[in-house]
């Protein structure tokens, strides 16, 4: 599965400007501030009543993630060792928070290190804290400005006599002596489960190998050709992250990975091409491999780019963690559920929930989620932080012969009884990649009026432009326009990242 390596370059003059106040190379060690002291320590997501010191217990972002890559092609790291993604803290429901400050974007983390005496701490993560993307250091400056900004142990009110960049050695030495903590390759060795262009595995030797190294199940994640390539561990700590103790904790996300054909190619290689027996089915098997198989996610699609997913409640959020769904087969397509249970269109309402009795059939279109005809659905304006925005289904289906060169996300503007694209509309396509955007025609309804209603309450739900076909009365274009903020998107069944 792939994992997100861009690197931010958000406040990165807020950050130099902190920096600028005494150069790190010209530091005095002897005037590092020191973490606080936690008595009473409490475990992070068990706390029964709210914890007000949260310098010794870390939230919202309770559940800490251990990450690590295996980077096969391009290789990073030894070719017998993982190597680290980061230190994530995950609010206690499997949502997260990131770019908490925007002041500690810092952007020289090898001179930090080197200034407080770490060297030997650099030296181990250039071998084995590398990107495949880019350099080491922009790929640590990210996992700290992202991650390490939003755990609360690591604020700068927690340290006395604070200097600058304090926290960062902090952050950086915890991560890696979780890494050591955790030998995933020799876990997997142990076990037989070794690096192979010809084997396959099955996810459950793979849990049971790194269960007897964690104590918990672990998150294991794969590519889109079943290829293993990263590792997440949780964790609770009671107490701070600098000195706290590190709980070994269930998951809070379903693997990525199928249960069997799992591929752990040695560093290097590329996955090796299909044969026909790979294809061969069992024959009391009916599944076609189509996109909404087993368990997956819901990755929300706006604008032609991945904003988010959909969580176990069945709203959208763009901030955390995605939940996973499980597929059911029926007659007429399949039913969803989430942890929390069936899901259902209730009240026009993505929903899932232990209350609901009888799940909504859904069918896939192509690689997007359809609901009785439509793979279109909205919000009333995009989610963000901790926001989670319900989602609804679109008003009106796609006509079944639209041609898949006018297969846009959002409603349709038709112009006569054998969907004829609008000139207006195949204007706007011929322009360049198309923004979403709403529209109505005649096959629709045939009252002009009700039919201006109609779009009057899609637009206020979709808040997208409107373009209209010629000879509509009532309401123009110009009186629909920008009414409400953007939120019309598709869902799709593609990797989480």
């Amino acid at each position: 599965m792939p994992s997100i390596r861009s690197v931010s370059t958000f406040a990165v003059a807020a950050a130099q400007a902190v920096l600028g106040l005494q150069s790190p190379v010209a530091r005095d060690t002897s005037l590092v501030g020191q973490s606080a002291t936690c008595n009473n320590k409490q475990l992070s997501c068990h706390n029964k009543t709210v914890v007000e010191n949260l310098c010794c217990f870390n939230s919202p972002g309770g559940s800490i993630l251990q990450t690590q890559f295996w980077d096969f092609n391009p290789a990073t790291g030894p070719d017998d060792s993982w190597t680290i993604h980061g230190l994530w803290p995950d609010n206690c429901d499997g949502t997260y928070e990131q770019y908490c400050d925007e002041s500690r974007q810092y952007t020289n983390i090898s001179d930090i290190l080197k200034a407080d005496g770490y060297t030997d701490l650099l030296s181990y993560m250039n071998t084995y804290w590398a990107s495949n993307t880019g350099t080491a250091e922009s790929f640590w400056e990210h996992e700290w400005g992202k991650h390490g900004t939003c755990m609360s142990t690591f604020d700068t009110k927690c340290y006395s006599d604070y200097q600058p960049t304090d926290e960062v050695p902090d952050y950086f030495q915890k991560t890696v002596d979780l890494f050591k903590s955790l030998p995933s390759y020799d876990l997997l060795k142990a076990a037989g489960i070794v690096p192979s262009t010809t084997k396959t595995y099955s996810l459950a030797s793979i849990q049971k190998a790194l269960k007897a190294g964690h104590g918990k199940k672990v998150y294991v994640g794969c590519t889109d050709n079943n290829e293993l390539d990263e590792l997440w561990y949780f964790f609770n700590v009671r107490g701070s992250i600098q000195t706290g103790q590190f709980v070994a904790a269930p998951p809070l996300t379903d693997s990525s990975c199928p249960k069997t054909g799992i591929k752990y190619l040695p560093k290097g290689s590329t996955s090796p091409s299909p044969t026909a027996t790979t294809t061969t089915t069992a024959p009391t098997s009916t599944s076609t491999g189509g996109p909404f198989e087993g368990k997956g996610y819901l990755n929300v699609i706006t604008s032609g780019s991945k904003k988010g997913c959909i969580i176990s409640g069945g709203t959208w959020y763009t901030t955390g963690t995605c939940a996973g769904f499980t597929t059911t087969t029926t007659d007429d397509g399949f039913t969803l559920t989430s942890s929390k249970g069936l899901c259902a269109v209730q009240d026009g309402k993505l929903t899932c929930a232990a209350g609901v009795t009888e799940g909504s059939t859904f069918s896939a279109d192509g690689s997007d989620l359809s609901f009785n005809g439509t793979s279109s659905f909205h919000a009333d304006a995009v989610p963000t932080g901790s926001v989670q925005a319900p989602v609804s289904p679109a008003l009106i289906p796609k006509p079944p012969d639209w041609g898949p060169h006018i297969s846009i996300s959002g409603f349709y503007i038709l112009d006569s009884p054998n969907y004829t694209p609008a000139p207006e509309l195949q204007t706007f396509l011929n322009a360049g990649p198309p923004p979403v955007y709403i529209g109505f025609g005649s096959i629709v309804l045939d009252d002009p009026d009700a039919m201006t209603e109609l779009m009057f309450e899609a637009v206020k739900k979709t808040g997208r432009r409107v373009l209209l076909s010629k000879g509509w009365g009532g309401m123009g274009a110009e009186g629909l326009r920008n009414r409400v903020p953007d939120g019309v998107f598709m869902l799709g069944n593609v990797p989480h990242d």
